[in-house]
């Protein structure tokens, strides 16, 4: 329903409240760690995390990613979740090591229909139609904000969601 929404231009519907991104990035860790006791992920926020966002969207947003760091990850790897106030914004970060991102899927890697097809059957889910990214694109951008990815052998993959802060005609 997101993904015809957004393609028939209607653009993502949001319920908007303020919001600590940072307990609800929690609660989203704290579940996903509990469904998978043998990974280990991790979890840091500092500053202000106040923003105007639809929390069960941003909740999608963040499972998304967090799931994708699991399933596309290095078993053995860490995850990393952090949030940080950044200027006029709040800066989420997931990051995970293991086989990189095939650089010709950087550019594509959050139009719909896109997955990794790669050379690892481990790292595909048979349930997959490549639209996860897509609508986490689309809720960030729905929000003002702007999501980035980088990936390399070296570094590992990191997802960059940048959200605005609440602005003053946005105060309750």
């Amino acid at each position: 329903m997101d993904f015809a929404a957004t393609r028939l231009g209607k653009g993502m519907p949001l319920v908007l409240s303020r919001l600590n991104l940072g307990l609800l990035a929690r609660e989203v860790l704290d579940e996903l760690k509990a469904a998978n006791p043998d990974r280990t992920l991790r979890f840091e926020a500092r500053g202000d995390l106040e923003c105007m966002c639809d929390g069960g969207r941003m909740r999608q947003v963040i499972s998304n990613l967090l799931g994708n760091a699991l399933q596309h990850g290095s078993k053995e790897g860490d995850i990393d979740l952090s949030l940080a106030s950044e200027g006029e914004n709040v800066v989420l970060t997931v990051h995970n090591l293991g086989q990189p991102i095939a650089p010709d899927l950087l550019p594509t890697i959050f139009d719909p229909l896109v997955r990794d097809t790669g050379p690892n059957p481990q790292s595909r889910h048979s349930g997959s139609v490549g639209l996860g990214l897509h609508i986490a694109h689309e809720i960030v951008v729905a929000h003002g904000g702007a999501i980035r990815v980088t990936s390399s052998a070296e570094s590992g993959t990191s997802f960059t969601v940048s959200l605005p802060h609440i602005r003053s005609e946005q105060q309750q």
